[in-house]
């Protein structure tokens, strides 16, 4: 996938690998930008999960979450809380610094 995508590395480890956001970070990089790319991605995730996941986490969570390979289908609270990442709950908004947030879907993710 150009978004993200799932590579086992020799050792048997999985990783996530984003060309799109690899490819952003270079760009940035070359104009002599100083960058901090936090890179999730969820391939075969639906949009309105994506959505709820903002809802009841901040970015780093989310990142965390991606680093683990766990699918966010099902009960999305209850991953969140097993893998131990904090959610105040909905409704409640977060406070980061983010100078820039980018969300890309790919066209399948949409339904």
């Amino acid at each position: 996938s150009w978004v993200s995508d799932w590579r086992e590395g020799l050792d048997g480890s999985h990783h996530l690998t984003s060309p799109l956001s690899s490819a952003l970070r270079s760009s940035l990089e070359a104009r002599g930008w100083e960058v901090s790319l936090v890179a999730a991605g969820f391939p075969g995730g639906k949009a309105s999960t994506v959505l709820e996941l903002a809802e009841l986490c901040d970015l780093q969570g989310i990142s965390k979450l991606s680093e683990t390979g766990r699918s966010i289908k099902g009960d999305l609270p209850s991953t969140l809380y097993e893998m131990g990442i904090y959610t105040p709950g909905r409704g409640r908004k977060w406070t980061e610094e983010v100078d820039l947030l980018i969300v890309i879907l790919g066209a399948n993710d949409l339904n």
